[in-house]
């Protein structure tokens, strides 16, 4: 069968042969989605171009590893998500949000966009990669308390990029429970977009804890390790962790957490969501 040539090498669960509709010895294509697949397959095939979701030349970001930046990331069965593709985002479509399939095996846009045009977008909505800066533990910068010279009072910095600058404030409130505040501002225009969160100090303990006991000091863990241990602890399946339906609950006890710990230098909260432990202890 010519379409089992075709998709020999392909790792997407939804092109092999058991989920597809048969009719003596053919393969049918006549839904929307059916067409698409097709469509990609036959471009694949005349090209000798890679698939886009399985191009092993990009280095970038990783989709399924970050899916909590996609806007409706619904967990729906068999491993998949849908959510809004970020390339049909930008051009004012997909008003429904769930164009966009992905799983750890890849991903595809239901409407037919092309996979670089997807990851193009999607870097858009995810934290620049960190450059290398000379930021010593506890280190505040003086222009950041001079209006003036457009700095953020009381911040610290957390990251830099080429283009924005991530600073980080904590505040520790009557209780001991804490309050984050995260300025992200764009070097190039000046704009800063400010978010605040309240944090339990007991989420903050447990991710702490967690880390002691899994990430010896100057080791690194991935972010898939944090997701296992956190979506256990909570009764949340890992694949469906950080997905829009438990949004809530990731930022609470994970993003929001190891900022706090970046922001006190007990750990550097990477890019791709892994952590490196950097001390033993609070001080």
């Amino acid at each position: 069968m010519l379409y089992l040539q075709w998709v020999n090498k392909v790792t997407r669960n939804d092109y092999k042969l058991k989920h597809q509709r048969v009719e003596d010895g053919h393969v049918l294509f006549e839904s929307e989605r059916e067409v698409a697949r097709l469509t990609l397959l036959v471009e694949h095939h005349n090209s000798g171009e890679k698939l886009p979701f399985e191009d092993g030349d990009y280095k970038g970001i990783s989709i399924f590893e970050n899916r909590e930046h996609l806007n409706n990331c619904i967990f729906s069965n068999d491993d998949w998500y849908s959510a809004q593709c970020p390339s049909c985002a930008e051009a004012g479509k997909d008003n429904k949000m769930n164009n966009l399939q992905l799983s750890k095996n890849g991903f595809r846009c239901m409407a037919g966009c092309n996979g670089k045009d997807v990851l193009a977008a999607f870097e858009k909505l995810t934290p620049e990669v960190s450059v290398t800066e000379d930021i010593t533990p506890g280190q505040t910068l003086d222009y950041y308390t001079n209006p003036e010279e457009g700095g953020i009072d009381n911040a610290r910095l957390i990251s830099t990029t080429e283009k924005k600058d991530r600073f980080v404030n904590v505040d520790e409130l009557e209780g001991g429970n804490f309050s984050v505040t995260i300025f992200n501002k764009n070097k190039q225009t000046g704009e800063t977009q400010k978010q605040q969160h309240n944090v339990r100090r007991s989420a903050l303990r447990s991710i702490w804890v967690w880390i002691t006991r899994n990430c010896p000091v100057h080791a690194t863990v991935k972010s898939s390790e944090i997701r296992e241990f956190l979506a256990e602890k909570h009764g949340v399946p890992a694949e469906a962790w950080a997905s829009h339906a438990h949004r809530t609950i990731y930022f609470d006890t994970h993003y929001y957490p190891l900022t706090i710990l970046a922001w006190m230098r007990l750990i550097e909260y990477h890019h791709n969501g892994s952590i490196t432990r950097l001390k033993e202890e609070f001080e």
